[in-house]
């Protein structure tokens, strides 16, 4: 009898219990080499190399209206794109532009608006001397949130990564 009572505690708490809804991004090669993600809760998405190290907010510390942190690194070389959503505290095109350029005076030798996925963007390249490196920052403004991607590299490898950082920049989707 305590067998039943026990089982049937059992099979009633299984019934009762809710199930946590399930956040994992997907995991689906979208194009060869590239894996696609989606985050739930701040409902954006973009593919990824899959080949490269993945670094999550976890090992970020979050400031200043930083809700995301993702970053994925080409190991040897240390190649990378980060990935941050943050609130917009911006009213227009023209503030995100000009804090941009602040941040950056002298450095930037392109910019240009894009549009990716029926998303606006801000697009700018810059080169920074006393690192030898060259980076490509994309800044898209959805419903109060910014979401930026920064991809970088050494001025030499720049060139050969720059299909990748076009992919991930322009797989990103926002729902």
């Amino acid at each position: 009898m305590i067998i039943v009572a026990i089982a049937a505690t059992i099979i009633f708490a299984g019934c009762i219990e809710e199930k946590a809804p399930d956040i994992t991004p997907p995991l689906t090669p979208v194009t060869q080499g590239y894996i696609q993600s989606y985050n739930h809760e701040f409902n954006y998405g973009y593919d990824y190399p899959e080949a490269w190290t993945m670094h999550g907010p976890d090992e970020f510390q979050l400031t200043d209206g930083v809700q995301n942190v993702e970053m994925f690194v080409d190991e040897p070389e240390g190649t990378s794109i980060t990935i941050i959503a943050k609130t917009n505290n911006w009213k227009n095109w023209d503030e995100v532009i000009n804090a941009y350029r602040e941040i950056h005076p002298e450095t930037i030798v392109k910019e240009k608006i894009i549009e990716v996925n029926g998303v606006k963007g801000y697009e700018f390249t810059h080169w920074d001397p006393s690192m030898n490196s060259k980076s490509k920052v994309v800044i898209f403004s959805v419903d109060n949130m910014i979401y930026e991607f920064g991809c970088y590299a050494s001025e030499d490898l720049y060139g050969a990564s720059e299909g990748i950082f076009d992919h991930v920049i322009n797989s990103f989707n926002v729902q």
